[in-house]
């Protein structure tokens, strides 16, 4: 593979596009066609691949179909004229009535055709001549108007009557009057009914500006088309649906008129603002459905009835891809307008083709619209002669299609449940896979959230079995085929077992098998398909509750990928992190579980748990390289604030590192949603916890480490401690955090200040130290100092050898602590027992832990799991993945909970955390019956 050709379509052509095609090893670089193969070189090698995407629908006869090849070399000899714009085209005119003469036999009418280059261009055309037909109507009705007041007048003037009519029950003596208030009737009548064309939901047309207007995908169409701006009516297949959205369109325009005995009367004239109905005849981006014959026939007698122009896209679905020239013939329903593209041009040229029903045509089209490279004769002869080949050989269609429909619904009965629908008719074929949004196996569930679980699919069978087909736009579980009429049947069994094989890892939720060719060559093919049992998630839907609420969370570390991901579990955490960290793109938000929790007083809440696709040292390692990447991560991770709200959920708590992520709830990009970090009641509760151990000691000294002292927790933390400790030193995580935590320091140091001033009886031994300081009499000479910036200057003249309150980076200095609580985002273990004295108590509130395994086992050191409370009603939370008991959560999740029990849309941790709101939220969580851990030298052995 050239691999330069990748590189510079990534860079010069289509970044985004060309990225996710090499993550999906989707972007191979062919270099000849032929019949139903492709051909690519790998380590200079030609690899065949099958090639079922069919041009999305061009390549009926194949790629370079050899009697085409030969007839364009014919052409091209010849010297056959490409531009003579202006003058009798002779393969034009030849085509025309080709074209004419198949339809005309089914409907007993003629047609006249125009021809473009692009299906999409064809249906701008169709819906151009539509407004052209509406206008026309319009105008007439406006110059019928005109001869009618015309008459009227010269009637006055001729026999010399007074006037005197009744219009709108408002009396007219004035012809001048009448005139202007009928006008400016008519005028009001139809500024009020806009003109709009009624297309079926699940529809697509193309991409050109006026072919999106009246494609159904919002997601395709709102980029560029609002929806105040797009006037398109969307219909259901339902037929009194369709007809009431006729109905509530007509309207009537009054125009006066003059018998031949001189009496005046108002003639209605009815009209309808829908100037045009468009379906495909098979569905094709909205998931090849078959629309039924009998919905073709309401469509055309409702179109008949208020002479609203028909029009049947067969794009995709026409050129005998059914077996017939039209798919609609099989429904015997003949349309006013047909659009045509793709395999009309053989697989070889760019052809298209707007086909109106003569009678029906607007001549003046013909001279406002045009385009220079349509009409050409060889794309004309080409098309004739495709035709030709087409009809020659239908019979293949039928006989193909017949097998592949027979197969494909044996592995449907065999997959129950995998394969959801078999769709489609003749050769145009989609394969609807299940839709794994309710999954257990976390990944299966993201990757089926997003629109890219198709493209998944795809490179499993390129990469794996050599085949290539593609997806439906609007449905992405959905994969289509559309083979060539010429397909072996060889090529038709390879694709069989291909599917067959599919379906088996996807029965078997084995995630690995379906997505390690992302991998290196020598990390595929690791083990053989394996069964994991995966069960849908368990959804608590207890009606009787008072509020809902939401919580966001991510991977721990790869523990709790291997726990969340069954399939996973063979692979090495440095390839884990490696193949969550390549798949980010197409994952999205996963619904990990709904709980009902009670409180004390017999309240109950529901709580979604979202989970997102990266991990906490992924976050940490990526936001070390570059800040840049804080937006990526933060796009996730108001995805799943999106995903909640859209549940109905608008009280969020952010877990683990997304809060860090959202900068404590400013990033979130929903104004309607009330959000908690957490960090209030998860130092509530890690201050019961270290409170619990001071009062255990008694009489012994107390100094006390906040790990992680720049942070949001540790900042408030270390604040509540000052009046229970002898000493407090606060470590950051290197020097580069110096200043953060000197303005830490001068903050302490200011409370510390201010409550010397303020009390007569100091009980902290820290702030004792302070009492006969020069720093406390310098600010009580002069409080202007406690907020000048100079209290750490004169703090640092007066302790410099005897420091009371220490900043550090050195884990080394922790040997003079008695206690230390642990308040850090490293995302991965680092602390190790060198760095205590022995018997030191260490409470470590991080998740994942902090401290290694080494540490967590070594029996001369006390550590204890900080920001774990027990649930009052001892629930077990179903999430997978979370290293808690039955009965246990996080203090931050509580805190979420605890917020949907008041129910009164009050954050209590949101920005910057204040002191008062750890106090607050800790009463309600006691209040609620939330608790904590009971001390008695309890030991955790493992976080």
């Amino acid at each position: 593979m050239d691999t330069s050709t990748n590189q510079y379509y990534r860079t010069y052509s289509k970044p985004l596009l060309g990225e996710l095609l090499a993550i999906l090893k989707l972007d191979k670089n062919y270099h000849r066609a032929e019949g139903d193969y492709l051909y690519y070189s790998e380590n200079e090698n030609e690899k065949q691949v099958l090639d079922l995407a069919g041009g999305y629908g061009s390549l009926l006869l194949g790629h370079n179909n050899p009697q085409l090849v030969d007839y364009l070399k014919e052409l091209y000899t010849r010297k056959t004229p490409v531009h003579t714009q202006l003058s009798v085209r002779s393969g034009t005119t030849r085509l025309s009535k080709k074209i004419n003469d198949i339809i005309a036999e089914r409907s007993g009418k003629n047609y006249v055709s125009s021809f473009f280059s692009t299906g999409s261009e064809a249906v701008e055309a169709a819906i151009k001549h539509a407004y052209l037909n509406y206008n026309n109507k319009i105008s007439s009705c406006f110059l019928e108007q005109e001869k009618s007041f015309h008459n009227i007048k010269n009637c006055i003037q001729k026999y010399d009557v007074n006037f005197d009519v009744t219009f709108n029950n408002k009396r007219y003596t004035d012809f001048q009057i009448f005139k202007s208030d009928v006008e400016k009737q008519n005028d009001l009548t139809l500024s009020n009914n806009q003109h709009k064309i009624l297309a079926s939901n699940r529809s697509f047309h193309g991409k050109t500006l006026g072919a999106l207007s009246i494609t159904s995908n919002s997601r395709l169409r709102n980029p560029f088309l609002s929806e105040k701006e797009n006037r398109t009516v969307f219909f259901n297949w339902d037929t009194s649906e369709i007809e009431e959205h006729i109905t509530q369109n007509e309207f009537f325009l009054e125009l006066p008129k003059i018998s031949h005995n001189g009496k005046l009367t108002i003639k209605k004239v009815a009209l309808n603002t829908i100037i045009a109905i468009i379906i495909e005849p098979i569905i094709g981006e909205g998931g090849v459905h078959v629309v039924p014959y009998e919905l073709l026939s309401f469509l055309r007698k409702v179109a008949t009835a208020n002479k609203i122009p028909l029009i049947f896209d067969e794009i995709q679905c026409g050129f005998y891809r059914t077996g017939e020239f039209l798919a609609s013939f099989k429904a015997h329903v003949y349309a006013d307008y047909y659009v045509m593209g793709k395999s009309l041009g053989g697989g070889m040229v760019k052809i298209s083709a707007l086909i109106i029903d003569k009678e029906k045509y607007v001549p003046e089209f013909e001279m406002i619209h045009s385009s220079t490279f349509a009409e050409d004769d060889i794309s004309s002869f080409v098309a004739i002669k495709a035709m030709e080949l087409a009809k020659e050989n239908v019979d293949k269609i039928f006989e193909s299609s017949n097998f592949i429909f027979q197969e494909l619904n044996r592995i449907k009965s065999k997959y129950e449940g995998i394969i959801t629908g078999v769709r489609g008719d003749g050769l145009m074929i989609g394969i609807s896979f299940k839709d794994f949004k309710l999954s257990q196996c976390c990944g299966l569930q993201g990757l089926s959230r997003s629109d890219y679980f198709g493209y998944i699919l795809l490179g499993y069978l390129l990469n794996k079995k050599n085949i290539r087909a593609t997806v439906t736009i609007s449905d992405s579980n959905t994969i289509r085929i559309h083979p060539s009429l010429f397909i072996s049947k060889a090529a038709v069994n390879q694709f069989i077992k291909a599917i067959e094989e599919l379906c088996y890892v996807l029965h078997c939720n084995d995630l690995y098998s379906l997505i390690s060719f992302v991998l290196d060559k020598d990390l595929q093919n690791l083990r053989p398909i394996q069964y994991f049992k995966t069960a849908d998630l368990f959804l608590d839907n207890d009606e009787d509750y008072k509020s809902k609420v939401g919580f966001l969370v991510h991977y721990i570390d790869t523990s709790s990928i291997r726990e969340s991901i069954p399939s996973f579990t063979h692979l090495e955490d440095a390839t884990l992190l490696d193949l969550i960290k390549l798949l980010m793109p197409f994952a999205r938000p996963v619904l990990m579980g709904r709980n009902c929790i009670k409180n004390s007083l017999g309240e109950k809440i529901l709580i979604s748990f979202v989970g997102l696709s990266f991990t906490s040292k992924m976050i940490r390692d990526d936001l070390n390289n570059s800040r840049q990447c804080i937006k990526e991560y933060q796009k996730m991770c108001n995805e799943g604030v999106d995903f909640l709200h859209k549940e109905g959920i608008d009280t969020i708590g952010l877990g683990q590192f997304t809060s860090i992520i959202l900068q404590n709830g400013k990033a979130i990009n929903n104004s309607n949603i009330t959000v908690s970090t957490g960090n209030g009641f998860t130092v509530y509760s890690a201050l019961e916890i270290v409170n619990s151990e001071i009062d255990n000691r008694r009489f012994l000294t107390n100094n006390i480490a906040v790990i992680g002292a720049g942070g949001n927790i540790a900042s408030v933390m270390s604040s509540l401690l000052i009046e229970k400790c002898d000493s407090m030193l606060l470590v950051g995580s290197s020097k580069y955090s110096e200043q953060k935590l000197i303005d830490h320091v001068e903050g302490l140091l200011k409370e510390i200040m201010v409550s010397l001033l303020d009390n007569t009886c100091i009980s902290s031994a820290l702030a004792k130290r302070f009492l006969n300081s020069k720093l406390f009499q310098l600010v009580r000479a002069n409080d202007t100092l406690l907020n000048s910036g100079l209290l750490w200057e004169n703090y640092m003249k007066e302790f410099h050898t005897n420091r009371p309150l220490k900043i550090s980076w050195d884990l080394n200095d922790l040997k003079d602590c008695d206690i230390t609580v642990v308040a850090t985002n490293q995302g991965e273990p680092f602390l190790k027992s060198k760095y205590f004295k022995k018997g030191a108590f260490i409470c470590d509130i991080s998740v994942p832990s902090n401290c290694t395994v080494e540490l967590l086992e070594n029996q001369s050191m006390n550590v204890v799991r900080g920001g774990v409370v027990y649930l009052p009603n001892n629930e077990k939370l179903y999430p997978k993945g979370f290293p808690i008991e039955t009965g246990q959560a996080f203090a931050c999740m509580c805190e979420t909970m605890i917020m949907g029990f008041e129910n009164s849309g009050k954050t209590y941790s949101y920005g910057e955390l204040l002191k008062c709101q750890v106090q607050e939220i800790g009463a309600l969580g006691s209040k609620n019956g939330f608790h904590h851990y009971k001390l008695s030298n309890e030991i955790i052995s493992h976080l």
